[in-house]
């Protein structure tokens, strides 16, 4: 067998890390950061009022109905932010395994298309804004602190 398909336990003889199981790690850390990317790429997109979707045909909005009321949908915005904020320090707190993050990114976006159909978006763009990259930091801050813990335990 050749050096480069044995195990780390194999290679040092007790079991031992290597550095690519810890660079591993490291790659990890950051990729957390892709759901705030992604987040700010949309919320840019809808601060220019979601350029390049079409209009929807009138037949459509009469088939769907009034959008929601500004105050409802503030008042599930505003819900939403402190349970995930409240779940993902909780979930900090004790140290599971990070998700990926795109599931908040999902919700926010639905957000920013609930105000745009209501059409106060541009009154509620920065508290969305803002309410995305504090729950996004947040469960980057958990992944980074999950992984480099693991880090550590190596």
């Amino acid at each position: 067998m050749s050096g480069e398909n044995k195990s780390s336990k194999d290679r040092n003889g007790e079991g031992g890390t290597t550095a690519s199981d810890i660079a591993a790690l490291e790659v990890k850390i950051h990729r957390g950061l892709w759901p705030l990317v992604v987040f700010l790429s949309i919320g840019i997109w809808a601060r220019t009022g979601f350029m390049y979707i079409p209009a929807m045909p009138e037949q459509w909005k009469s088939i769907m109905g009034q959008p929601p009321p500004p105050l409802l949908v503030n008042a599930t915005f505003v819900l939403y932010l402190f349970s995930a904020m409240i779940l993902s320090i909780t979930r900090m707190a004790g140290q599971s395994s990070p998700g990926n993050g795109f599931h908040h990114v999902a919700y926010l976006a639905a957000f920013l298309g609930f105000y745009h159909v209501s059409g106060v978006l541009q009154e509620s763009y920065w508290a969305v804004i803002f309410g995305g990259v504090a729950i996004l930091t947040t469960e980057w801050y958990r992944n980074r602190l999950y992984y480099l813990n693991k880090i550590l335990e190596l």
